[in-house]
């Protein structure tokens, strides 16, 4: 199978198992916002918000360092266990030892100091904690599916494992448990996924804990530069659900949480899509850098007609999504109104919804320049971008959280990822030409033209009839102005 196959084979099966998994996380947030309400959901989110600091911490760049490592060394098979046994093993430890920090540090802090932090948050945290660590040990063999471009395996355990904790869910809910029962449908989800990876990868692997000291440090170096910027990344990306949560009520959380968890689920498709041309991207810099541009600039068209349809769909069609998500009353509940040329705005879920879809957009762009630089052995360029984020970031929120709220945070987020974006094609034009697909582009708004036409009477319509309509729309209109073209299914398809 040709690399074009490979490519297009595991970023279909990713897109196809993502909808399913989207499906299965909406179905969650519905019972969860339905049961819970904003205050309930917010109290959610914010154990949700602060282990996943934590839980990026803990995997500190060893998955992409992994995934680059067994790229090198593909077919190599006593290399690839030696490899998988020591980063295992590692990133085990180092788990371990972040996420007890984390848990200690909310035990350590007084009830009252922070509202939201009450004993059931603080056990809920204890509990995601947990679920946290096995989702890092699963992320070793995942990075082996990705290799070999076998996607469709770890896909398939996902889903199962996001099958059993919804299935655990819903009896927890209809009991009016609290919010830790609530989060530990996570723990079992998660540890289901996990022995399936586990059993699908002995194909590939069967690797032993490994105590090579000496590798663990080359790992560690080669690392550390990675995981301080994911790091970062992860901040500016979430720190304002946090200083919510700081600043401002459960309730305000809950408001904001909902649309976000929108956000945080559609950014999976770039990454998942960034994620198998990675593997491209690092053998093609090895021995093509003409190819590695092309994969860039390729990657640049995808988003456009990828990217694109989400906003505009996304914001004509944010009513019915945010219906569907939460109910009539979640969505219409605000505590916050903008004031804009005489006019008085509830800030809602819904114009929450449609502010953070510009910024998802932008991310879906710089999701190809940071895994680019990265392919291309230049992490520590992404170091001072990240910083400035993280700055700037946490200033505008101090600054707009306690004057706007979560329209604030909304704000904050959508000129963190524009100042990130144009920082990273700065950075990635050092390496390779970028071209903008003006053609694409042009016929990317042509079908858009026609989408938004058809969907806008569809604005108060269910979710469900809405997106799949345009869905349908877009794609057949794409077809026909020739941005989804004849010749990239035909490339797709080749077998030589």
């Amino acid at each position: 199978m040709s690399l074009t196959r490979k490519v297009a084979f595991n970023s279909s099966v990713q897109m196809g198992g993502r909808l399913i998994s989207t499906l299965i996380a909406f179905v969650s947030v519905k019972l969860l916002t339905s049961t819970l309400g904003p205050a309930g959901f917010g109290e959610y989110a914010a154990i949700l918000n602060y282990i996943a600091f934590f839980g990026t911490m803990a995997d500190f760049g060893f998955y992409w360092i992994l995934v680059r490592e067994l790229a090198k060394h593909e077919g190599d098979q006593e290399k690839t266990d030696y490899i998988m046994g020591n980063i295992l093993a590692f990133r085990s430890v180092f788990a371990l030892i972040v996420l007890a920090c984390a848990v200690i540090a909310i035990y350590l802090t007084p009830t009252g100091i922070v509202p939201i932090l009450t004993p059931t948050v603080k056990l809920g945290i204890l509990v995601v904690a947990i679920a946290t660590f096995w989702q890092t040990l699963n992320m070793t063999f995942v990075a082996i599916f990705q290799t070999n471009y076998r996607m469709d395996k770890p896909v398939a355990a996902e889903i199962i494992g996001r099958i059993v904790s919804l299935a655990l869910l819903i009896p927890f809910l209809s009991l009016r448990l609290n919010v830790a029962w609530l989060v530990s449908a996570m723990v079992w989800g998660g540890i289901v996924n996990y022995l399936i990876n586990v059993y699908a990868a002995r194909q590939y692997t069967r690797p032993k804990l490994k105590w090579d000291f000496d590798y663990w440090r080359v790992v560690w170096k080669e690392s550390a530069v990675l995981g301080v910027v994911s790091v970062l990344a992860l901040v500016y990306f979430k720190i304002d659900g946090l200083l919510l949560s700081v600043l401002k009520t459960s309730t305000e959380v809950g408001i904001y949480a909902a649309p976000y968890k929108i956000i945080e689920i559609l950014n999976f498709f770039p990454a998942a899509f960034m994620g198998i041309v990675f593997t491209a991207l690092i053998q093609s810099w090895e021995k093509d850098k003409v190819r590695a541009a092309v994969l860039i600039n390729r990657s640049i068209e995808a988003m456009v007609v990828l990217g694109l349809p989400v906003l505009v769909g996304g914001i004509i069609l944010a009513g019915p999504i945010m219906q569907f998500i939460t109910s009539g009353s979640y969505a219409a509940s605000y505590t916050f109104t903008a004031h804009v040329m005489g006019t008085s705005i509830p800030m809602t879920g819904v114009i929450i919804l449609q502010m953070l879809l510009i910024a998802v957009t932008v991310d879906f762009f710089g999701n190809i320049f940071g895994k680019g630089i990265i392919a291309f052995g230049s992490t520590r360029l992404l170091l001072w971008p990240n910083i400035i984020a993280v700055l700037v970031n946490i200033g505008l929120n101090l600054y707009l959280i306690p004057r706007w709220s979560y329209a604030g945070a909304a704000l904050v987020t959508i000129i963190t990822e524009t100042i990130v974006l144009i920082i990273q094609i700065i950075l990635i034009s050092r390496f390779v030409r970028l071209h903008v697909p003006w053609s694409t582009v042009g016929k990317t708004l042509m079908a858009l033209v026609v989408m938004a036409a058809v969907i806008w009477p569809l604005r108060q319509t269910h979710a469900l009839i809405g997106l799949s309509v345009a869905a349908a729309v877009y794609l057949i209109a794409a077809w026909r102005v020739g941005a989804i073209s004849a010749e990239t299914v035909r490339i797709m398809l080749r077998k030589d």
